[in-house]
């Protein structure tokens, strides 16, 4: 059902976007030492999203412009030599985790479908092992069925089976 898929996105570019306001109200103008740790903070909460939000690659892509955009704006309007700094390294983090989001999107579908071909394999596995089983039931009724005495003997000569011929010959 792609609703829940829209759904997933909605929400999380309402996380996103709560969180870069967030960073925008609290960003205080005025104090270099509050302004890096709150970009601090915003760019762990882009790193930490890498790995929940990158199988649905654009989720991401809204959550990291929601959460980064309103404070790449608060930091241009303040034009501050330690703001520039900031704004590169917001830039620096945001190249980063979308080239790590792209290679666990990779990696985590590349998952899946390995997944779903074992699956596939272990379920062709199992009708195969019922029709060997079928199989051999078949072939046993009709070796039983068989008036003549038939003997079974392994790789090494010893007798391992026979038909119900032989049974009835041994039982009189």
């Amino acid at each position: 059902d792609r609703r829940w898929g829209y759904l997933f996105i909605l929400g999380s570019s309402a996380s996103g976007l709560s969180l870069g306001l967030a960073g925008v109200f609290l960003f205080p103008a005025d104090n270099p030492l509050h302004q890096t740790l709150c970009v601090l903070i915003l760019t762990g909460m882009i790193s930490g999203a890498t790995s929940s939000l990158s199988f649905v690659l654009q989720a991401y892509w809204i959550y990291l412009g929601m959460l980064s955009v309103p404070v790449l704006i608060s930091l241009t309007l303040t034009d501050t030599h330690i703001s520039r700094l900031l704004i590169g390294m917001i830039f620096a983090a945001i190249v980063f985790a979308l080239k790590l989001t792209k290679s666990h999107y990779l990696r985590t579908m590349n998952n899946i479908s390995l997944r779903l071909k074992a699956e596939a394999g272990e379920i062709a596995l199992i009708k195969s092992e019922s029709a060997v089983v079928r199989e051999r039931a078949l072939l046993r009724s009709m070796i039983d069925a068989i008036p003549y005495p038939i003997f079974i003997k392994d790789e090494d000569s010893i007798y391992v089976g026979c038909n119900k011929a032989v049974e009835s010959f041994l039982k009189t």
